[in-house]
C-alpha cells in the first residue's frame, strides 16, 4: 500500500502550494481557484515515466508543460505515507526532467488519464488488455497450444484435406517462429494468422471456380472429335516425299554441276589471254646494262662545297673539348651568394623592426605609467594612494615597471648588435656575388665559342651526309630497276609456264562437259517437282488430322488435371473455414477472460452512481439501458469520469500506487454513494487513494466522515 501524504509545487502559473492529503480527499473551493492544478502536479509527480516530448496529458488536453510554468522552471513534489519524497523539477529548453529525489516509484500515466487507452482502435484496445492481463503468458492461450488446437481438429482423412490441414499447420509454425523472434503478442499472431487464412480462402475459392469452368469448356470441346491418330500415314508420305526430293536433288546438282563446267571452261580462256607471247631478248639487254651503272656509281667518291672542304675537322673538334673541360670545370656560386644576402638583409631587416616596435611599446608603457602614477585614486574600487598595499602600491609599481624597461632596453642593444653584424656581413657577401658575376661572364663568352664550333662542325657531317644519302638514294632507284627487270623476266616465265597448264585444264572440262545430256536432266527434276507437290498437299491434310487428334488428347489430361486441382481447392476451402472459425471462437474466448476482469473493476466503481453493469461489445464499452446499447460516449460527465477511472484502475492493476482522479465532482448527484464507494475500495485495498475536485460556493455540502477536505 502506498498513498500520498503531501503534494507540493513551485513554478506552476496557478500558484505555489503545499497540502497535506489523506486516504480519501476531496479538493473543494469556488470556480477559477486552481483546484484542478493539484490534480495536474499528481499527474506530473507521477506519470514523468509516460512523459513524451515535454509534453502531459493533463485534465484530458494535451499541453506543453513548459506552457504551465510561470517563469523558467516547475518543480513537483510528493511525499508518502513512509515519509518518501519523489521531487521532479522541469527547466525550459531540457528535455527532460532533473529527479531531485526519487525515493518511492511512480505509475503509468493511464492510471492519471485513461484517454490514451479509450482513443485507440479496436484492435490496440484487446492487445492493451491482453498484455495487461499477461494473457501471452497464459498456457491455454499461445501460439504453440493454438497450434495443437489447430492439428487435433477433425477433418475428412482423404489425402488432399490432409495436405492442406499439413500446409496450414507448417504456416501457423512459421508464423509462431517470427513472432518468437520479434517479440509479438498473441493477439498480433492471432490477426496474422487469421489474415493469411482469409487470404488462402480466398484464393482457394477462385482456384476451384477456374478448375470448374476449366473442367466444363474442355468436356464442350471434346464432344464429335475423332480420335484415331494419323501418324503411320503421315510417317510413310514424309519417307515417300524424302525419297523424291533427294532424286530431285540429284538431278539438280547434275544441272549444277554442267553449269559449273561450262563457267569454268570460260574462264579458263579468259585466263589464258592475260598470258601473252614476250621477246626475252630486249630484257636481257635492259639488265646488263643497268648492272654495269650500278657498279660504275658505287666507285665514286663523296662531293661538298669548296668551302666545308676548307675546314679542319681535327683541330675544331681538338678545341671544342679544351673549351668543353673548361665549361664543365666551373660551378656558378652566384646562387648560393644571393641566397646568403638576401638571408642577411631579412635578419637585418628583422632587427630593424625589433627595434622600432621595441621602442614605440617602451613610450606608450612610459604614458601609460605616468598617468597611473598621476591617479589619485583607484580606478576599480576608488580608494586613496595612501591605502594601496602590496603590488598595487606605487612603489611596487615604480619597480615593476623599471625592471621591464630595463629587460626592454637590453633587448633592444642585442638587436642593435645584430643589426651591426649583419651590415658587415652584407657587404662581404656583396663583393662575392660581383666576382661570381664577372666569372660567369667569362664562363658565358667561351660557351659562345664552343657553340660557333659545334655549329661549323654540324655544317661540314650534314653536308657529308647529304653527299653520302644522294649516292646512295641513285644506287637504291637503280637497284631497284634492276630488281624490277629481274621479277619480270621471272614473271614471264611463270607465265609461260601458267598458259600450259590452263590450256591442259581447258580440254579436259570441255570433256568432262561433252558426257552431260541436260535436255534429259530437266525433263526427270520437273517430274520431281510435280510429285512434291501432290505429296505436300498430303501430307498437310495428315498433320492437320494429328494437330486435332494431339489437342484432344492434352485436353483429356489438362480436364483429369482440372479435376484434381479442383478437389484439393476444395479441400483447401473446408480446411481452411474450420480453422478460421477455430481462431476467431479462441480469440473471442480470450476477449472474454481479458475483459471480464477489467469491467469487474469498473463495475466495482461505478455501481453507485450507473445501476446498470458496465459491459463490452464490438471494441466499446458501454452499458444497457431499457434494451438499447449505450456507447462510453454518450455517458453524463459524472457517469464517463467514474467509468473512465475504474477503466484506468482495472488496468494499472500493477501499479505500485493506485489513485482514482476525479475532477468536477459537483457534477456527481448525490455525491454520497460515490464517496462511500470509494471508502470501502479504501478498506478492502482495491485502491490506495480518492482525490477529487469539487466546485462550489457551499463547501459544507461535502463534509463527509473519513473524508479530508482541502478548501482552496
Amino acid at each position: 500500500m502506498c498513498y500520498l501524504k503531501k503534494i507540493s509545487n513551485t513554478g506552476l502559473k496557478s500558484g505555489d502550494f503545499c497540502h497535506e492529503l489523506d486516504r480519501l480527499n476531496l479538493i473543494v473551493g469556488r470556480s477559477a481557484r486552481n483546484k484542478t492544478a493539484v490534480l495536474d502536479a499528481i499527474r506530473l509527480v507521477l506519470t514523468r515515466a509516460t512523459i513524451l516530448g515535454r509534453s502531459a496529458e493533463l485534465n484530458g488536453t494535451t499541453v506543453k508543460i513548459m506552457d504551465l510554468a510561470r517563469n523558467g522552471h516547475i518543480e513537483v513534489s510528493a511525499e508518502d505515507q513512509a515519509g518518501r519524497r519523489r521531487t521532479l523539477r522541469w527547466n525550459r529548453g531540457k528535455k527532460d526532467p532533473v529527479e531531485v529525489a526519487v525515493e518511492f516509484p511512480g505509475a503509468p500515466n493511464l492510471l492519471a488519464d485513461p484517454s490514451e487507452y479509450i482513443g485507440l482502435s479496436d484492435a490496440k484496445k484487446v492487445e492493451y488488455a491482453f498484455k495487461c492481463y499477461r494473457m501471452d503468458e497464459s498456457p491455454e492461450f499461445n501460439p504453440v497450444a493454438i497450434t495443437q488446437k489447430i492439428r487435433n481438429l477433425p477433418a475428412p482423412q482423404d489425402e488432399h484435406h490432409t495436405a492442406a490441414h499439413d500446409s496450414i499447420l507448417e504456416m501457423l509454425r512459421a508464423e509462431t517462429t517470427v513472432q518468437a523472434q520479434s517479440g509479438g503478442t498473441i493477439q498480433r499472431w492471432i490477426e496474422t494468422v487469421v489474415g493469411l487464412l482469409r487470404k488462402r480462402l480466398s484464393n482457394a475459392i477462385a482456384a476451384a471456380e477456374r478448375m470448374t469452368k476449366t473442367v466444363q469448356g474442355i468436356t464442350a470441346l471434346q464432344t464429335n472429335v475423332s480420335l484415331r491418330n494419323p501418324e503411320p500415314d503421315l510417317v510413310a508420305k514424309r519417307s515417300h516425299w524424302n525419297e523424291i526430293c533427294i532424286r530431285q536433288n540429284s538431278h539438280e546438282l547434275s544441272l549444277r554441276e554442267l553449269d559449273d563446267l561450262e563457267q569454268r571452261a570460260k574462264e579458263i580462256a579468259g585466263q589464258i589471254a592475260e598470258f601473252p607471247l614476250v621477246d626475252n631478248a630486249t630484257l636481257a639487254t635492259e639488265i646488263a646494262e643497268t648492272t654495269k651503272e650500278i657498279q660504275r656509281i658505287e666507285a665514286s667518291s663523296l662531293v661538298v662545297s669548296s668551302e666545308l672542304a676548307a675546314l679542319d675537322e681535327q683541330k675544331l673538334r681538338a678545341e671544342l673539348d679544351s673549351l668543353n673541360i673548361e665549361i664543365s670545370a666551373r660551378v656558378s656560386g652566384l646562387p648560393d651568394a644571393m641566397k646568403t644576402l638576401a638571408e642577411l638583409e631579412f635578419r637585418k631587416f628583422q632587427a630593424t623592426t625589433f627595434i622600432a616596435n621595441q621602442r614605440a611599446i617602451i613610450k606608450t608603457r612610459t604614458e601609460q605609467f605616468e598617468i597611473a602614477t598621476r591617479r589619485k585614486c583607484c580606478a576599480a574600487c576608488g580608494a586613496a594612494p595612501e591605502h594601496w598595499a602590496g603590488e598595487y602600491s606605487r612603489e611596487a609599481q615604480k619597480q615593476a615597471f623599471n625592471k621591464w624597461l630595463s629587460e626592454a632596453e637590453a633587448k633592444i642593444r642585442q638587436q642593435e648588435e645584430v643589426e651591426s653584424s649583419s651590415e658587415k656581413l652584407l657587404n662581404a657577401a656583396r663583393a662575392v656575388v660581383q666576382a661570381e658575376e664577372t666569372r660567369d661572364k667569362d664562363i658565358a663568352e667561351k660557351r659562345q665559342r664552343a657553340a660557333a664550333i659545334q655549329l661549323s662542325l654540324n655544317r661540314l657531317a650534314k653536308a657529308q651526309n647529304d653527299a653520302r644519302a644522294e649516292k646512295e638514294r641513285i644506287l637504291t632507284a637503280k637497284r631497284r630497276e634492276l630488281t624490277a627487270l629481274e621479277a619480270k623476266r621471272q614473271s614471264i616465265a611463270i607465265s609461260e609456264s601458267r598458259r600450259a597448264e590452263l590450256t591442259a585444264k581447258l580440254d579436259e572440262v570441255k570433256a568432262r562437259a561433252a558426257k552431260v545430256d541436260r535436255a534429259e536432266i530437266q525433263k526427270a527434276v520437273e517430274r520431281c517437282n510435280i510429285a512434291v507437290r501432290d505429296l505436300n498437299v498430303e501430307i498437310g491434310q495428315l498433320e492437320t488430322q494429328k494437330a486435332i487428334f494431339l489437342k484432344a488428347q492434352a485436353d483429356e489430361q489438362r480436364n483429369a488435371q482440372a479435376l484434381l486441382e479442383h478437389a484439393k481447392a476444395c479441400a483447401d476451402v473446408a480446411v481452411t473455414k474450420m480453422v478460421i472459425a477455430e481462431l476467431e471462437r479462441i480469440q473471442s474466448e480470450m476477449v472474454e477472460l481479458a475483459f471480464e476482469a477489467i469491467l469487474k473493476t469498473v463495475n466495482s466503481v461505478t455501481s453507485p452512481l450507473i445501476p446498470e453493469p458496465i459491459q463490452y461489445r464490438d471494441g466499446e464499452i458501454g452499458r444497457w439501458v431499457n434494451g438499447t446499447w449505450v456507447k462510453h460516449e454518450s455517458f453524463s460527465a459524472a457517469e464517463k469520469s467514474l467509468t473512465y477511472a475504474g477503466v484506468s484502475l482495472a488496468l494499472s492493476k500493477d501499479s505500485p500506487i493506485k489513485i482514482i482522479l476525479l475532477d468536477t465532482f459537483e457534477s456527481v448527484n448525490p455525491p454520497g454513494p460515490v464517496v462511500d464507494r470509494m471508502r470501502q475500495l479504501v478498506e478492502c485495498g482495491v485502491i490506495d487513494q480518492f482525490v477529487a475536485v469539487v466546485s462550489t460556493e457551499h463547501p459544507e455540502h461535502y463534509n463527509f466522515e473519513g473524508v479530508k477536505v482541502v478548501l482552496v
